[in-house]
């Protein structure tokens, strides 16, 4: 009797745990997609009025333009992978030059974010780098990959309305930053980039080309 009550005590909790990895399961946040080609082109785009901000090397980099270019493989996907071009940046009042080197990065549907490899070459082989420099002197940042930062949070996306605020709030970016325009120096952790919504839109994938626009959502 005793090894009964044991045996059906083994089998209530086994019961539970597969119902918590199924509950677990089912409320996994994921982009999701209504193209009917199966995969999407997204592209995000600034919010007029936004700048993109990185606190580093202990002074703001500020860039006035950003765009994001990425493809969704399938109706859903846990994370996507963005090619980044910036525009019009500054730090503490001189002309930045940026350079996505070969890196990319990755958004996670959950709010994470990492800094990754563009498909088929190596990231730390050529970082992302952002170059000031004034009257002989300079200022390189350059980042490297890394994964876990948080966070960015994706608004108004809970159902197919098209389009897909994202806003960031990544602190914790670790960076090395050299040169005599650098207000801090060395290899650092403190990078913060917590300015710079965007837009995401979504758009069919025609035989490799971006087609129509699609709605997208994040739930």
């Amino acid at each position: 009797m005793i090894r009964k009550i044991k045996i059906l005590g083994l089998l209530v909790v086994a019961a539970m745990a597969m119902s918590a990895m199924v509950a677990s399961a089912a409320s996994a946040v994921e982009f999701h997609s209504d193209s009917t080609t199966g995969n999407t082109w997204l592209t995000n785009t600034t919010t007029t009025g936004t700048n993109h901000k990185f606190d580093a090397a202990g002074n703001n980099i500020t860039c006035t333009t950003a765009s994001f270019k990425s493809t969704q493989a399938g109706n859903t996907a846990t994370a996507i992978k963005a090619e980044a071009t910036y525009g019009n940046c500054t730090f503490f009042g001189v002309a930045v030059s940026v350079n996505m080197g070969k890196c990319a990065y990755e958004f996670k549907a959950n709010g994470e974010v990492a800094v990754v490899d563009k498909t088929g070459v190596d990231c730390n082989s050529e970082k992302i780098t952002f170059k000031a420099t004034f009257l002989g002197a300079s200022c390189d940042v350059e980042i490297g990959e890394q994964v876990g930062l948080k966070s960015v949070t994706y608004d108004g996306a809970s159902t197919a309305v098209g389009t897909v605020t994202v806003t960031p709030a990544v602190t914790g970016i670790t960076y090395t930053a050299t040169g005599g325009l650098c207000s801090e120096k060395g290899e650092l952790t403190n990078g913060n980039y917590t300015s710079g919504t965007t837009t995401m839109t979504g758009y069919l994938d025609t035989a490799g080309a971006e087609g129509a626009s699609t709605p997208i959502w994040v739930s």
